[in-house]
């Protein structure tokens, strides 16, 4: 099972290295080593007989993080490569290490970003356009918000619409806000329409229908005070009653609303109301009053169209406006760079241009993680790889592509990023546009063959075939053996809990079941694989995931109770937080001393420390309002009165909102109230710590992006915390902790667990909620719904095929989590019995779907663990802490101020000045060097001494050493940029001798590096520098240093030059077999001739004692 040499799929994984003249859609599996595969087909582009360069290679991933993995593993592989290849293929490795920091290999963002920055004017930009971050985004969007707002308002034509709005519970500054907002991420989307006008309706149609029926009252010749008909024309009698008797349109409006919407008896249907006994023709009253109950509703529904739709016309003029003021004043956000992007491609005037150009630029584009990309990205790639002369307006589903020039990846079972615009439809439209047959990889080497075989079982009967929404469950085959010991896969909860459990309970259960099972593991040592061999689990080798934060808080509770170590990896929970919500409720006190509550939760939170006791105290001390800001200028100060020292300290921060930013109010509040310090001594000192600093760093940013006040910085917090809000940035792990890890699925996805918990599967499926936008492409306009009764025509059908989606997305969800193990994996089933209840598919929740699934023969029999009597972690011991007395504290505090003033880091230089008796002279320039230069602007870091030495120093670092192309180019620039551009021949002179001497030859033949900045720690230093050549042997891991001087020499002084630098190049030495473990074989000076012959190298000839000589004078340093 483990045997390399014959894989399932090892003809298709030969396809993608060898078939490099064809299109190739791979749906690559979970855990089948995707990335491997794209590495190697780019390394195979690059070294074909084609020999594409990985200039002309551009490589889209989904994150920044792949993008850097992606780009990390080429480089290792093209240095391996290099290393081992022949004299023919030396170069072609060397080059495409040369490209591989200027190659496009980045997100579709970061693709479209480099498209718009190499045509800036074909995409009316201007040339040093910016892309904003998001916060920078969200303060721009709120402000544009307000200004339209308040023109709105000011504006009489759009007075009635905003009363009618209010009839029908239109809330314009929220609902106007949440659909701009939606509008924003889709404007690309938009077409304007005719902004329509208001009905003029005076409902007389209504009441008069409204009377007809109220008629048929008489006929009742039953008990009329019992019969439901009767019942129900009465309500109809009151309704038109209230329409006849009102005020305006506006107040008929609003008696129409309540009577279409919430639980108003007219909304009901009649098919069983009214008893025959007491009707001459029952059927036909129900069908009169159904022809009424219908009228009512399109009324009523003809006012909703008419005012979402003035409202839709009028932010989409809106949004639309904001898109082009952000292209004109080039402040692009993300969704900005993917449109305009595209349209440069397609614009009838420019795009045949800018299409040739990339066409010939990007003769292979690879996609990476295709089914959860913008739909613009196969614009973009279909665009750019087709023949430059096609119809740009045609579709890409109409545009012929050269085979070969695609290259995609993904897995249809993975698409879980709706929300991000990415369709699974388009990738199955893709696929069989490009290929009629994907290259399948099948292969899994994450998971144990237990996990594979349960996930085949299971999902091969969720996961079936529906066009447009759902791929063919294709099987994960294993590779590798079960774990020695634990469980291959459990369900906890397989018992149903009774029907009217409440969700809370249920969650409290799982919580308990999930902290036993992680005690488990941890007491009996369930097998992980670390550093390829099985070792006993740690709790940083398990990972909970959740589909949503609503089961966090329990999961929390419990794990505090059973004394788990945890950490909340994802940035959507930190504002939610306890001490972010202590942090925030503080901020509204000094916001608005008036705001009570804000006031006494602030005293109440651990900030400040109030009991109620406390409280009272302070009111019957006669101290009267909370109204800090009315605090008498001295007021008696009662040491025991805690709550009034709090008020004081509050009153003091409401006296400085003005002055200060709110980040920085945020930090003297937390410097003044000692909150890092209570971090540390809380029961989960490294979370709370932290979320503190992410906070600070968070207020910093919107400060530094707005100026705005604290007010205005509370509405944007506010916003951050709203549960349907998500994060701006992730939270790092920290590898460190031991700790079990808690995430959302969607966080976890790339990632693999040893121990994956599957929890929180309870709860309702995740029904849309609030408000909603949606985009039907046969609709004029977007469809909204705001809440029950106030939606477009048609939102009903687009919602219901919607719901259809999310269901499939909801199980392929599932299918990410459970492929995230992969020695064990544990999902919590915890459900409601619904057994008595038919429940189709489509309705069942996440833990219902998973034993729905459970059909087939695979053995997950596991018992829950008894919980241990007592934690297994030891709760903290107290610390005893001793503070010093004064004069000891002065004679710290002594050695603290002192101690910037020491000497923390030096250069190589520096210790060759240590040695001597006199300071350097000037034309000494090899050693006339400083520190701080390692700070210079990035092209003159590591390039030192005179104007003339930076650089030749500079072209060494960048021309081609074996080929010596563009010499005199190269020269003259870095002459130019050195100010001495009428000595341009003599830098080429010293370059040339550099090019033709034998060691640097040999060098540029090897694995070698230019420019490497080196430090490492001896005697409580830091040593630090820049090597200007190191190479390694081919037959020996010894490397050999070089360092270029531009010192003319002769045989006379050559033995004294070498003794000059001999520390110095000891120190490189030194710092190299410090930091690497590797043997330096030779440290050479190179010594340029300023006639371009071969240059003289001279070597130190006593290395190792001149590194013993470095070492004892940085202990005199350390001594000083």
């Amino acid at each position: 099972m483990t045997d390399t040499a014959a894989l399932f799929d090892d003809a298709q994984r030969n396809q993608i290295d060898s078939s490099l003249d064809e299109t190739l859609f791979v749906e690559a599996g979970a855990g089948s080593g995707k990335t491997h595969s794209l590495v190697k087909r780019i390394i195979s582009l690059v070294s074909s007989p084609s020999n594409i360069p990985l200039r002309n290679i551009a490589a889209i991933t989904f994150t920044e993080k792949a993008a850097t993995e992606l780009k990390h593993r080429i480089r290792i592989q093209l240095e391996e490569l290099r290393s081992n290849a022949n004299d023919e293929s030396f170069d072609c490795f060397e080059n495409a290490l040369n490209d591989l920091d200027g190659a496009a290999i980045s997100t579709v963002h970061g693709f479209a970003r480099r498209i718009l920055a190499e045509f800036p004017v074909e995409a009316n930009l201007p040339p040093r356009f910016e892309t904003v971050d998001e916060i920078n985004s969200q303060v721009a969007f709120q402000y544009r918000m307000e200004g339209l707002l308040d023109d709105l308002f000011a504006d009489e034509d759009w007075a009635e619409t905003l009363l009618f709005a209010d009839a029908i519970e239109f809330k314009p500054i929220q609902h106007l806000t949440d659909i701009a907002m939606a509008l924003n991420s889709n404007w690309d989307r938009l077409t304007p329409f005719p902004c329509p006008n208001l009905p003029t309706d005076d409902f007389s149609e209504l009441i008069i229908r409204g009377h007809a029926i109220i008629n048929q009252i008489n006929d009742c010749f039953g008990d009329t005070a019992k019969d439901s008909m009767v019942k129900l024309l009465t309500k109809v009698s009151q309704l038109v009653h209230s329409l006849e008797n009102a005020f305006d349109v506006t107040s008929s409006l609003e008696i129409l609303h309540k009577a279409v919407t919430g639980s108003s008896p007219l909304t009901q249907k009649v098919d069983r109301v009214g008893s025959q006994a007491n009707w001459h023709n029952i059927h036909a009253v129900r069908t009169e009053y159904s022809e009424f109950r219908i009228l009512l509703q399109q009324q009523h529904q003809q006012f909703v169209d008419a005012i979402l739709n003035r409202f839709l016309s009028y932010l989409t003029d809106f949004t639309l406006r904001s898109a082009i003021d952000r292209r004109v004043n080039g402040c692009l956000e993300f969704h900005d760079l993917l449109v305009l992007a595209r349209n440069t491609l397609r614009d009838p005037l420019h795009g045949a241009n800018v299409r040739s150009v990339l066409h010939s630029k990007y003769q292979r584009l690879l996609l990476d993680e295709f089914q959860d990309t913008d739909p613009i990205q196969i614009e973009l790639a279909v665009l750019i790889a087709s023949s430059p002369t096609s119809d740009s307006s045609r579709s890409w589903q109409s545009l012929s592509v050269e085979p070969g020039r695609l290259f995609f990846v993904g897995d249809p079972k993975q698409s879980i990023y709706r929300f991000r615009r990415a369709d699974i439809s388009l990738f199955l439209e893709a696929r069989n546009k490009f290929t009629t047959e994907a290259t399948e990889l099948s292969t899994n080497f994450r998971s144990v063959t237990p996990i594979i075989e349960w996930v085949n079982s299971v999902f091969n009967n969720l996961i079936q075939y529906e066009a447009g929404s759902q791929p063919e469950y294709k099987g994960l085959v294993p590779f590798r053996d079960p774990a020695p010991s634990g469980p291959g896969v459990g369900l906890i909860g397989q018992s149903a809990h009774h029907k009217k459990e409440k969700i809370d309970t249920i969650r409290a259960a799982e919580a308990t079941d999930i902290s036993a099972t992680i005690l488990a593991a941890k007491q009996e040592g369930w097998s992980v694989q670390r550093d390829n061999e099985w070792a006993p689990a740690k709790f940083n080798d398990m990972a909970v995931l959740v589909p949503s934060k609503s089961s966090v808080p329990s999961l929390e509770k419990a794990f505090t109770k059973y004394g788990i170590p945890y950490q909340l990896e994802s940035a959507s929970f930190i504002w939610r937080s306890r001490e972010i919500r202590n942090l925030i409720m503080c901020l509204r006190a000094i916001n608005d001393p008036t705001d009570s509550l804000a006031t006494i939760s602030a005293l109440r939170s651990p900030i400040y420390g109030c009991g109620d006791d406390d409280l009272y105290q302070y009111r019957v001390n006669g101290h009267g309002s909370w109204n800090f800001a009315e605090l008498p200028e001295n007021p008696t100060d009662d040491a025991a009165d805690i709550a009034l020292k709090g008020l004081k300290h509050l009153a003091s921060l409401y006296s400085l909102r003005t002055l200060l930013s709110p980040s920085e109010l945020i930090e003297k509040l937390i410097s003044d109230r000692q909150l890092y310090e209570q971090a540390v001594i809380s029961h989960r000192p490294r979370d709370s710590l932290r979320r503190l600093r992410y906070v600070v760093d968070q207020a910093r940013a919107w400060s530094d992006a707005t100026g705005g006040t604290l007010h205005r910085f509370l509405r944007w917090a506010s916003s951050q915390a709203d549960k349907n809000s998500r994060a701006v940035e992730s939270v790092l792990p920290e590898s460190d902790n031991d700790s079990v890890r808690i995430m959302t699925i969607h966080a976890a996805k790339g990632l693999e667990f040893p121990i994956t918990i599957v929890a929180g599967l309870a709860g309702a499926s995740n029904r849309s909620r609030g408000l909603q936008v949606g985009f039907n492409p046969e609709a004029s306009s977007p469809l909204i719904r705001c809440k029950a009764g106030v939606e477009s025509s048609g939102f009903s059908d687009w919602l219901k095929n919607k719901s259809s989606l999310e269901q499939a997305e909801r199980i392929r969800l599932l299918y990410v989590a459970c492929t995230r193990a992969s020695d064990h994996l544990i999902i919590s089933v915890h459900r409601r019995d619904r057994s008595n209840t038919k429940i189709l598919r489509g309705e069942m929740n996440a833990a219902e779907l998973i034993c729905d699934g459970c059909l087939g023969p695979t053995d997950t029999t596991f018992t829950v663990p008894p919980l241990p009597s007592q934690p297994v972690i030891k709760q903290r011991e107290k610390i005893q802490t001793h503070r010093p007395g004064h004069k000891d504290w002065e004679a710290r505090r002594t050695i603290a101020l002192s101690l910037p003033n020491h000497l923390r880091s030096i250069s190589p230089t520096g210790i060759t000045r240590l040695a001597r008796k006199h300071p350097t002279t000037q034309n000494e320039e090899g050693l006339n060097k400083h520190s701080q230069d390692l700070s210079e602007i990035p092209w003159r870091k590591g390039r030192y001494g005179s104007a003339l030495g930076r650089a030749v120093h500079g072209v060494l670092q960048t021309i081609n050493l074996s080929t010596g192309t563009n010499i005199a180019a190269l020269s003259a620039s870095q002459a130019g940029a050195e100010s001495i551009s009428h000595q341009s021949q003599l830098v080429q002179a010293f370059v040339t001798s550099a090019l033709e001497t034998e060691i640097i030859k040999s060098a540029a033949r090897k694995r070698h590096w230019r420019e490497l900045y080196v430090a490492a720690p001896v005697n409580g230093l830091v040593l630090e520098g820049y090597i200007d050549l190191m190479y390694q042997e081919d037959d020996a891991n010894d490397l050999i240093l070089i360092d270029y001087k531009t010192d003319q020499i002769t045989d006379l002084t050559a033995e004294d030059k070498v003794s000059q630098y001999r520390l110095q190049g000891a120190a490189y030495a030194f710092a190299v077999e410090a930091t690497t473990g590797q043997q330096v074989k030779e440290m050479k000076f190179v010594f340029l001739s300023s006639d371009g012959e071969p240059a003289r190298v001279e070597r130190v000839n006593d290395l190792h004692l001149a590194i013993a000589d470095v070492e004892l004078l940085t202990k005199r340093v350390e001594g000083q």
